[in-house]
C-alpha cells in the first residue's frame, strides 16, 4: 500500500509501492483479521474495545488504514465524524437562508474568511477563502465581488466589472450577505489607511453589518469550534477542502523540555482555525438540549409470578411507596 493525501486526509492506495500500475504477473492480495479463521475471542474483545474507546486509532490499528488524526491535532477526530456522517458533501449556497461571514485579519500573513449559513440549529459551510500579503481591497474584490465597491481613485479597479469577479471564482450564484464577524481588534489603525480603522476602511469598500468580535483566550474558541463542528455541514469544494485542512491540522505546540502538548501552534493552519472560532463564538447556535420525558399520570408497580418487576417508576418513588404501605401495614 501507498500512502496518498486525498482531501480527506491521508487514505490508502490498492496499488503497489512501484507504482500505479502493479508489476505484469503478480497477484496482490490485501488481507487481515477479518480474514483470519482462527481470530481469537481474546483479539477480537480488545479490537471492540479500541473501536469503541477510539474508532479513528483502531481503524489505523486494526484496519491497516494510515492515521489520520496526527497527534495533538484539536479538531480532527471531529472532521472525520464530520465526514463518516456525510456532513462533507454537496450543501451550496442557500437563497433563503442568511449568510455570515467570519474573518481572522493578519497584516503580514494569511487572512482567511469563512462563509457560513445556518438555521439556527446547524451551520453550514459554503465557502472559504484565504489571502496572503493583500490589501483590503483586493481581499474584498477577490472575496466578495457582489458587494465591493471598487475606490475611484485607483487604477487597478478602473473597468473592474462584477460580473467577471463572480465568474472568475465560479460563484454562480452571487451571495447575500447578513453580518460580518471580524476580530476584535478590527478597529485600530492599521492597514495602510492612515487615520481609518479596518472597520472603516472594509466599509467603504462595500461591507455592512460588521461586528467586532469577542476579546477571548484560544481555549475558549478551541471549546466553541469543539461544540458546533458538530453542528456543522460543509459544501464540499476545493475552496472549502482547505479550509477543513487548515482545521484538520490545527494542533498543539510539544514542548520537549515538559515532554507534552502545550499551546496552539502558530503556523499557516492557525489563520483560517482562528477565523471560524470567530464564527463559533459569536454564531449562537448550541447542542440542542434533551427534552425531559413527562412524568406519568398515574404510577404503577407491578410484580410478576416470576419475580420480575414492570413499573414506569422511579426507585425513589419506590421506596417511598414501600414506606407509606409499610405505615398502613400492607405488604
Amino acid at each position: 500500500m501507498v500512502r496518498l493525501e486525498s482531501p480527506m486526509g491521508y487514505r490508502r492506495s490498492r496499488q503497489v509501492p512501484r507504482g500505479p500500475n502493479k508489476p505484469r504477473d503478480a497477484v496482490v492480495i490485501e488481507m487481515n483479521w477479518n480474514d483470519n479463521p482462527w481470530f481469537p475471542d481474546v483479539l477480537k474483545r480488545e479490537k471492540d474495545e479500541d473501536y469503541l474507546a477510539d474508532p479513528e486509532m483502531a481503524e489505523h490499528v486494526w484496519g491497516g488504514n494510515y492515521q489520520v488524526v496526527s497527534e495533538g491535532s484539536y479538531y480532527a477526530h471531529l472532521l472525520v465524524d464530520a465526514e463518516r456522517s456525510d456532513r462533507i458533501g454537496d450543501f451550496p449556497y442557500d437563497e433563503t437562508l442568511r449568510l455570515r461571514t467570519s474573518w481572522d485579519i493578519r497584516l503580514d500573513d494569511y487572512t482567511a474568511i469563512w462563509f457560513i449559513q445556518d438555521d439556527g440549529n446547524m451551520a453550514t459551510v459554503v465557502d472559504y477563502c484565504e489571502t496572503s500579503g493583500e490589501g483590503a481591497d483586493d481581499i474584498v474584490a477577490t472575496a466578495m465581488p457582489e458587494i465591493f465597491i471598487p475606490p475611484r481613485q485607483d487604477s487597478r479597479f478602473r473597468g473592474w466589472d462584477r460580473v467577471a469577479a463572480l465568474a472568475t471564482i465560479k460563484r454562480w450564484v452571487p451571495y447575500k450577505y447578513h453580518s460580518h464577524y471580524l476580530p476584535h481588534d478590527v478597529k485600530v489603525r492599521e492597514w495602510g489607511g492612515g487615520e481609518r480603522s479596518r472597520v472603516q476602511i472594509l466599509a467603504g469598500y462595500g461591507l455592512r453589518g460588521i461586528h467586532k468580535g469577542a476579546a477571548t483566550n484560544p481555549a475558549d474558541r478551541i471549546t466553541a469550534v469543539r461544540k458546533l463542528l458538530p453542528l456543522t455541514r460543509f459544501n464540499n469544494t476545493p475552496a472549502v477542502q482547505l479550509g477543513i485542512k487548515r482545521l484538520r491540522r490545527y494542533r498543539r505546540k510539544w514542548n520537549d523540555s515538559l515532554g507534552s502538548y502545550t499551546t496552539p501552534e502558530h503556523n499557516d493552519d492557525s489563520h483560517g482555525s482562528d477565523a471560524f472560532g470567530e464564527y463559533a463564538i459569536n454564531c449562537g447556535i448550541h447542542p440542542p438540549q434533551a427534552v425531559p420525558k413527562p412524568m406519568p399520570k398515574e404510577l404503577s408497580f407491578t410484580v410478576t409470578p416470576t419475580g420480575a418487576v414492570i413499573s414506569n417508576m422511579t426507585f425513589a418513588q419506590i421506596m417511598k411507596q414501600r414506606e407509606r404501605r409499610a405505615k398502613r401495614g400492607l405488604r
